[in-house]
């Protein structure tokens, strides 16, 4: 059974509490497989007990 998609609606915007500034990423080729590495640099807008959520 497939979810539904929820509306969402500007006056439920809420600004997010970081902000990333900067992704460095790298990339390692090989013919049996890739891998990719991520850095990401951000900066908090919010409450210092804010949690920093990746989804």
């Amino acid at each position: 059974m497939t979810q539904q998609p929820q509306a969402k609606y500007r006056h439920d915007y809420r600004a997010p509490d970081y902000q990333i500034t900067d992704i460095d990423l790298t990339f390692d080729l090989d013919a049996e497989k890739t891998v990719v590495t991520a850095i990401s640099q951000a900066v908090r807008h919010g409450a210092p007990d804010a949690p920093l959520r990746l989804d």
